[in-house]
């Protein structure tokens, strides 16, 4: 950028900019110039087949447009949420990762060993931190089928049990042709279509696992649940987890993780212990059950979607417990978590799409080395070459996007890369962040709601009837 910022200053006619190691230089008469380059282009003494040459050359001239145009980033506004419009609007689906109602055919498996097995229907939404799972949806979308295999990845699953997860998932993406896109969700981090699939009911997560033992692992004598509820009005319900001293971890960390709803993951063997009142949250509902009885408790700045949730889960639970509101708590409340202790009663702030727009990279080895690019401008669907491997950063997720004509290199190197572009961010990522693999033909509207007028026959009409026509 700041190379095409000093040739603008000393030729304002002209931009310039460079794709991989090839530096073109792009006027406004390319047009006229066009059938100069019928053949080939030679630049920087490469030789370039011009359907190619002109792809990159095209893509690029417009984004440079782009860059100095002082009009709004229409893909960076926020859309607000209806259900009811997904159907019809691809950027609120890409904004809020909805791709439909999740009202389509599922299937859920548990995985054991190196195979999975079934999940019975009426656990349909019920997961173990100490399991994965693998949940495969179909969907349609404009006329269009689609499939998602989503890798839910327990937190205190192992690694083993990890390991295969991914493996059963490529070999289950094979089994429908090959055009699946593929979610790697890790516990705590569950995309919004993941909690919507389960009709309306919390998407629930207890402690421990059934899978190591053949059996379930031994219940806690007190259990609290967290319920929240997404923009969507979703509902998450997780059994909240606490480590003893040889954990290395003290309540102050505790009330800073349990505030801001995330899981703790220790390489340890150390035992569960119960939960304590630091984990209470003011926008959440928490149901706390013991051996004596049982409560709701309603923070503050809870909403009525995280109520039902609750309920719901007191369903499942078999239990009937007391009805509190934050600030009128009884005495056997605090007792069974240990006592009164400060927890977080800031109100929650949700991320706006403005303060982290979506980033598009190209990553290629046409150089002899793997290499990144960001992609400047607003996103069209030009910008994304068969050839290449892409990643769109949309901070809740990142996309690999792999291109039907990009070398086994680059697909190999691609996902690896998401996990490096996110670990050397200075804004200091979620490592759990959801990668999500879509590959060239099979996007979903997750992914293409991203882009100005996407188009899904682009890919088949011919390249350079193309880029003649928008030229």
């Amino acid at each position: 950028q700041r190379m095409v910022t000093q040739h603008r200053q000393k030729n304002p006619n002209n931009f310039i900019t460079s794709y991989s190691d090839v530096n073109i230089c792009v006027t406004h008469n390319m047009a006229a110039n066009t059938q100069a380059h019928s053949n080939s282009l030679a630049l920087n003494g490469h030789t370039v087949a011009v359907e190619s040459a002109l792809c990159s050359l095209i893509r690029r001239k417009k984004k440079c447009f782009e860059m100095f145009s002082d009009g709004p980033s229409l893909g960076c506004m926020t859309v607000p949420f209806d259900v009811s419009k997904l159907h019809q609007s691809e950027s609120m689906a890409a904004q809020y990762g909805m791709v439909d109602r999740g009202d389509g055919e599922k299937q859920i498996w548990q995985v054991k060993g190196s195979d999975k097995v079934p999940v019975d229907q009426r656990s349909f939404g019920q997961f173990y931190g100490g399991d994965s799972y693998i949940i495969q949806y179909q969907y349609q979308h404009s006329g269009r089928q689609g499939h998602i295999i989503y890798i839910w990845q327990g937190a205190e699953s192992s690694k083993d049990e990890i390991g295969a997860s991914a493996i059963l998932a490529i070999q289950m993406d094979d089994e429908l042709g090959g055009g699946a896109v593929q979610v790697r969700v890790v516990q705590g981090k569950e995309p919004a279509h993941l909690m919507s699939l389960f009709g309306g009911r919390p998407m629930v997560i207890y402690k421990g696992g059934a899978s190591r033992n053949d059996g379930q692992s031994e219940r806690a004598e007190t259990r609290l649940f967290q319920v929240r509820a997404n923009p969507a009005g979703d509902t998450k319900a997780v059994e909240k987890v606490k480590r003893n001293q040889r954990g290395l971890l003290d309540e102050n960390l505790l009330a800073s993780i349990c505030a801001r709803s995330e899981l703790l993951v220790l390489e340890s063997d150390t035992s569960l212990v119960d939960p304590s009142s630091s984990c209470l949250n003011s926008s959440d509902v928490f149901l706390l059950v013991s051996s004596s009885a049982s409560w709701m408790w309603k923070g503050k700045s809870s909403s009525l979607a995280e109520v039902k949730g609750a309920e719901y889960l007191a369903g499942i639970l078999q239990v009937t417990p007391t009805q509190l509101e934050e600030g009128e708590e009884e005495d056997a409340f605090w007792e069974s978590l240990g006592g009164k202790s400060d927890y977080c009663q800031v109100p929650r702030i949700n991320n706006k799409i403005d303060a982290h727009p979506p980033r598009l990279f190209a990553c290629s080895n046409k150089t002899g080395r793997f290499q990144m690019e960001e992609v400047p401008g607003e996103l069209t669907q030009d910008d994304l070459a068969p050839d290449d491997v892409m990643i769109l950063d949309t901070w809740a997720q990142v996309f690999v996007w792999i291109g039907k004509e990009a070398q086994e290199e680059e697909k190999m190197e691609a996902a690896a890369s998401a996990v490096r572009y996110m670990e050397a961010d200075p804004a200091a990522r979620d490592p759990r962040t959801p990668i999500v693999t879509v590959k060239q033909g099979s996007e979903p509207p997750t992914f293409t709601g991203w882009f100005l007028g996407w188009n899904h026959e682009f890919w088949n009409i011919d390249p350079l009837k193309r880029l003649m026509q928008s030229l």
